[in-house]
């Protein structure tokens, strides 16, 4: 199937609501300024990358994926697609670094050529990494909501906030006045954060005091019940005031080892992989898996305090 010839502006966000109402879901967000829509003629994305037009209504029930991290890692990330889309999700969500360098055409040509498939099949959801770099061509890939930087997606199953980190987001900037709105609406169903810089990691980058400092009492108390995020390559749950913590960037990049200690981290894995949240009977069941279907890790959320699904002691370098 040839990939489609990017949507004019106005017209840019309807495949992707299609594929959204299809699952009996929505996409909000307002203000904020739209990136660029200009395009290069030396672009790999002269032509746009493949987007789910609908979603059958067979996959309304189906699991819904979040991987990240897959930057050089080509051939590990063929693996990890083939897996996810043997999940059937409903959508999948990325938290971020898609590519090394997201000014590179060319690497944006072999990210369609492995996800191209998989984003015709489910809609596809991204979160900006530091190695996109804010690139226009990030941009010209992607239909997503609001201002496509931080962007709501309501579901079923949970409502996801996408913030970015390479955008102001202190008190009084534009990003925090919209999460403070997105917040305030105190979802009946578990909330979701999908950022790139985890608050929490016992990995190469570790957690960011910044955000810990800044954003995490924000989320707090906004009854957030879950953060996935990504930056070091590798996977890993933490429990922090009941939040969980989950580190997805395990998508095909070089892994990292864990190398320090934190009493808050229960579960950490050095293997490449992909995350596959369905309905629990009350809240959220969360299985991380291998490419080749070995379970990692699994555990429940939104259902009052975050437990895991069976006890595991926190672990060792």
């Amino acid at each position: 199937m040839p990939l489609a010839r990017r949507s004019p502006p106005l017209a840019r966000l309807a495949p992707l609501c299609a594929g959204a109402l299809a699952l009996g879901c929505s996409t909000a967000g307002s203000g904020g300024p739209r990136p660029s829509d200009s395009a290069s003629s030396t672009s790999a994305a002269a032509t746009a990358p493949p987007t789910a037009t609908g979603v059958a209504a067979s996959r309304a029930s189906h699991p819904i994926v979040i991987y990240g991290d897959t930057r050089t890692g080509d051939e590990v990330h063929r693996k990890v697609v083939a897996a996810i889309r043997r999940v059937e999700p409903a959508m999948v969500f990325h938290t971020g670094d898609l590519v090394v360098d997201g000014t590179k055409p060319e690497l944006w040509i072999t990210f369609d050529a492995i996800t191209g498939e998989l984003r015709r099949e489910a809609p596809f959801y991204p979160v900006l990494g530091n190695h996109e770099r804010g690139s226009p061509l990030y941009f010209e890939h992607f239909e997503l909501p609001n201002n496509e930087r931080w962007y709501a997606v309501d579901t079923p199953l949970a409502r996801f906030l996408v913030l970015d980190n390479y955008s102001p987001l202190a008190a009084g900037s534009e990003q925090r006045s919209w999460l403070d709105a997105e917040l305030a609406r105190r979802s009946p169903k578990p909330v979701v954060v999908l950022e790139h810089q985890p608050f929490f990691s016992t990995g190469h980058h570790g957690g960011s005091e910044t955000l810990q400092r800044e954003l995490l009492p924000v989320l707090e108390a906004g009854g957030v019940a879950a953060v996935f995020a990504g930056h070091d390559h590798d996977y890993e749950r933490s429990l922090h005031h009941g939040v969980v913590h989950v580190v997805a960037g395990g998508g095909g990049a070089p892994l990292y080892q864990q190398d320090k200690r934190d009493p808050r981290s229960v579960k950490f894995v050095a293997a490449h992989h992909f995350c596959v949240l369905t309905a629990a009977e009350r809240g959220v069941h969360v299985e991380a898996r291998t490419p080749e279907g070995e379970t990692l890790d699994s555990f429940d959320f939104g259902a009052g305090p975050t437990a895991p699904a069976s006890a595991s002691a926190p672990s060792a370098p």
